[in-house]
């Protein structure tokens, strides 16, 4: 079993606003702020689950970003996995940057995810894990039988491009397994019709490292 450092999803955080989902030593972490490269304003705020999931079964994570109520939420198999944490960032963490699922798009540090994601989605109203039923953006099912395109089933219709990964039977239907050395990217600017109230990001994953989910 792994325990490094992997990143489930990210969209920007340098130089740019943004956000990013992941595992590290078997904890499900979440981080929204306006930059990740040390160069001011660099205001990252950070939510991290008390309890290690790099156990090789299947759970589902989210992160909520409640601008309303000005906290972010993990959430993981739809218990709350961490304290609210307080968020004082005043900025949208939209951006132009692609987002990239199974590692970082950037050369430096990819962090690849080793794992299976089954579904991923992402709504543009905060919503809590047993209430996820619309305001859906992005969602990814996994269930092409073959080939490198990942069909979005939202209205958007955003396509992403898996490289490298395979096709496997997942937790319903069937998902991409991650093999620390592969990724996919999906060019949706995630702030094209994000509601004011915050954003809700789901994703269903079986960890051999562990995974995470995340919103805006």
């Amino acid at each position: 079993t792994s325990l490094t450092e992997q990143r489930i999803v990210r969209k920007g955080l340098a130089p740019v606003p943004g956000y990013e989902l992941g595992v590290s030593q078997g904890k499900v972490f979440g981080i929204i702020g306006n930059r990740e490269d040390g160069i001011p304003p660099d205001t990252l705020l950070r939510v991290i689950s008390s309890a290690n999931y790099n156990d090789n079964v299947w759970h589902h994570a989210v992160l909520i970003r409640d601008r309303v109520a000005r906290k972010l939420y993990l959430y993981v198999d739809e218990v709350q996995a961490a304290a609210p944490v307080n968020d004082n960032f005043p900025y949208s963490l939209a951006n132009d940057l692609p987002l990239g699922i199974g590692r970082w798009y950037g050369s430096s540090m990819p962090l690849y995810f080793q794992g299976t994601i089954d579904e991923v989605r992402i709504s543009n109203r905060t919503r809590f894990p047993s209430s996820v039923t619309s305001d859906t953006v992005a969602l990814y099912h996994y269930d092409e039988q073959s080939g490198s395109t990942v069909v979005d089933s939202s209205p958007y219709h955003n396509n992403g491009l898996a490289i490298g990964t395979t096709i496997v039977q997942g937790q319903s239907g069937l998902a991409r397994t991650f093999n620390a050395a592969d990724n996919l990217w999906q060019n949706y600017d995630l702030g094209i019709g994000v509601a004011k109230g915050g954003l809700f990001a789901s994703y269903c994953f079986n960890s051999i490292g562990l995974p995470i989910i995340m919103a805006e």
